[in-house]
């Protein structure tokens, strides 16, 4: 203010009132109280509000004043030969004063910043939006600097707007400098990669970085790796890598050696099939355990599903000849490689170079990951249907939780309406159960079973609560003069019976093929033979769910048939008068037997899923130093 007005602290009065009066009215009131005079840009246009009262307020203020009144407005003002100029801040950069040897315009600061780690053709995108309108960046690539005009009450923001941007996160990053003494560095560099994507983190070889990717850097003259990450634990699991790669002829880096890989989740034989997708002269032999045939092939469909993103190459079993050398030997997916699979063991035995054994052990390290295993929770629920439920019990339960207002994500999951219905994750089974009891009514709910099994993706668990009952079937044998009868017993399984098969999607849903059977004996009516028969429903399904979600499978209706007698001890006995003392009764009812599953998805992690975890927590943590900056 002083630059601009004289007499900075003598007091003035202030007595305005403005509504909606337009910005040139205003700049003559001001010009008017403050003495001075000014020229007024065509430009300049708005409108002020403002009550302001104040006998004794010092010239320094009111100016303050009047410039924040113009700065709202997209104006500023600047002093020349003794007027005061109003302009819009779109002639900023216009301002003849700013970058003269003599005092320049307080109203308007020109910055060169020199930026170290981006372009100035970025940075000046990602401040636009934080600039004062009318206010310039301009790009000075021969100096990697930015040339910025602009009010200076906003220039400290602009300031710390970009110092936050320009700084990557990799230059706080942990780094080492690796040499090799073997292996040209360059070589290094490329299998290193190759290796390091294949077990899942990302990397970049330019010096310029992502902030989220390992970066390797060779320097060819000193024969030098370069390496940054965000931890010193994928530091030194690089350094692992290359000490295994940066093996010369004379100590057996192209030389065949034996290595053993013992396997910790898998089948060794199983493993020693699939790496032969990958690298096109593999030979192995196989010693293995007798398992059971339907888990073996559960096991290669789950390694297919691993491999489903690449077109594999038709193995060529051959075993590597002595004559062969290596300068056939184009990729490093072409190195001969001998596998033993001891399924005794459960070991692989490997013979091929050290190379190439790097990339196979990346390969099997990735492969040899712990089968994902779903949990699941049932009640099998056995519900009396009244004349509140009669329609079934899905209908009176979605109309109880509406009439009531329940906090339940109703969703229907089967093509069958009367089937399934998914009830969210936000409530458990137990909840569940209490509103179900609440719907059936007192004394109508009798929990059958409360089973919970533990089964690996795609295979299939079976549950079965009930009886075996005895069936009796008569056998006759004979010629035209004899005939002989014979009765055999047979056992059939009665009650409550359920196969689940869960699938693990990508996205971690649960897909279920479910099939469900309820049956009971019931005395045989069309037959002459003694023996019950077995009365059976039975419904087939499938169904995608939540990952901790649970589903109430219903529609399993069955009715029940009950003659019964009572009487009236030793007097119901009596001839003649016995009748009198006791009666029969015939019930007939109905009942529906209602699963409520939930399913939760186990993983186990294996060392590379903990380093990646961590790996991904490190980022997150050095994303959080940046702070929010908002734009005005």
């Amino acid at each position: 203010a002083e630059d601009m007005i004289d007499e900075p602290d003598e007091p003035v009065n202030v007595d305005f009132t403005f509504d909606a009066e337009e910005l040139s009215e205003v700049v003559k009131m001001f010009a008017l109280t403050l003495k001075f005079q000014y020229y007024i840009d065509p430009a300049v246009s708005g409108s002020i509000n403002l009550n302001i009262h104040d006998e004794n307020m010092p010239r320094r203020q009111a100016w303050q004043l009047f410039e924040h009144i113009l700065w709202m407005n997209g104006s500023y003002a600047s002093r020349d030969s003794g007027f005061i100029n109003i302009l819009p801040f779109g002639k900023m950069p216009q301002e003849r004063r700013v970058l003269t040897t003599h005092k320049p315009s307080p109203n308007v600061d020109v910055s060169f910043i020199r930026l170290y780690h981006t372009t100035p053709a970025e940075i000046s995108t990602l401040i636009r939006p934080f600039m004062t309108d009318g206010a310039t960046a301009q790009p000075i690539n021969h100096l990697n600097s930015i040339m910025i005009v602009e009010a200076p009450p906003n220039m400290d923001k602009i300031r710390e707007l970009i110092a936050a941007l320009d700084e990557l996160g990799e230059t706080r990053w942990p780094q080492i400098s690796i040499a090799t003494r073997h292996v040209d560095v360059n070589d290094i560099q490329q299998e290193l990669s190759r290796i390091l994507s294949t077990i899942g983190f990302p990397v970049i070889t330019t010096e310029k970085g992502d902030g989220r990717s390992i970066k390797l850097v060779a320097l060819e003259r000193p024969q030098i790796l370069l390496v940054a990450a965000p931890t010193r634990e994928v530091l030194s699991e690089v350094q692992k890598w290359v000490d295994i790669l940066d093996k010369g002829d004379e100590i057996g880096g192209d030389q065949e050696d034996m290595f053993e890989y013992k396997v910790k989740y898998n089948q060794a034989d199983e493993l020693a099939a699939a790496v032969s997708a990958f690298f096109s002269s593999v030979s192995s032999t196989t010693t293995s355990v007798p398992r059971a045939t339907d888990q073996s092939d559960d096991s290669n469909r789950r390694l297919n599903r691993l491999n489903q993103s690449t077109t594999p190459r038709a193995p060529t079993p051959r075993a590597p000849s002595s004559s062969q050398g290596q300068q056939g030997i184009h990729s490093i997916y072409d190195t001969p490689v001998i596998i033993f699979a001891d399924g005794s063991h459960n070991r692989l035995l490997i013979r091929t170079t050290s190379r190439a054994y790097a990339h196979l052990l990346a390969l099997l390290e990735k492969l040899d990951t712990p089968p994902l295993q779903v949990m699941i929770q049932m009640y099998i629920v056995d519900i009396e249907l009244t004349e509140a439920t009669s329609f079934g019990f899905r209908y009176a339960f979605q109309t109880y939780v509406s009439n009531h207002e329940l906090d339940f994500q109703l969703k229907s999951i089967s093509d069958e309406p009367n089937l399934a219905l998914a009830l969210g994750r936000q409530l458990t089974a137990v909840d569940v159960l209490n509103t179900v009891v609440a719907v059936a009514g007192k004394g109508k709910t009798r929990v059958l079973s409360t089973p919970q099994v533990t089964v690996i993706s795609d295979r299939t668990a079976t549950i079965d609560v009930g009886d075996s009952v005895p069936i009796a079937t008569d056998t006759t044998t004979g010629s035209d003069t004899t005939t002989v009868s014979r009765s055999e017993v047979a056992y059939v399984d009665t009650g409550t019976r359920l196969e689940v098969t869960p699938s693990i999607t990508a996205r971690g849903m649960v897909k279920l093929d479910i099939t469900g059977e309820v049956s009971k004996p019931e005395a045989t009516t069309s037959s002459s033979i003694d023996s019950p028969t077995i009365a059976t429903s039975r419904i087939t399904s499938t169904l995608i769910v939540e990952d901790g979600a649970t589903i109430m499978l219903g529609g399993l209706i069955r009715r029940d048939e009950i003659d019964s007698s009572d009487g009236v001890p030793f007097l119901q006995d009596i001839p003649g008068i016995g009748m009198l003392f006791r009666g029969k009764s015939d019930t007939d009812s109905r009942r529906e037997v209602l699963l409520l599953i939930t399913v939760k998805v186990l993983e186990l992690e294996t060392d590379y899923g903990k380093l990646m975890e961590r790996y991904q927590r490190a980022l997150e943590l050095l994303a959080d130093e940046y702070a929010d900056i908002e734009a005005p």
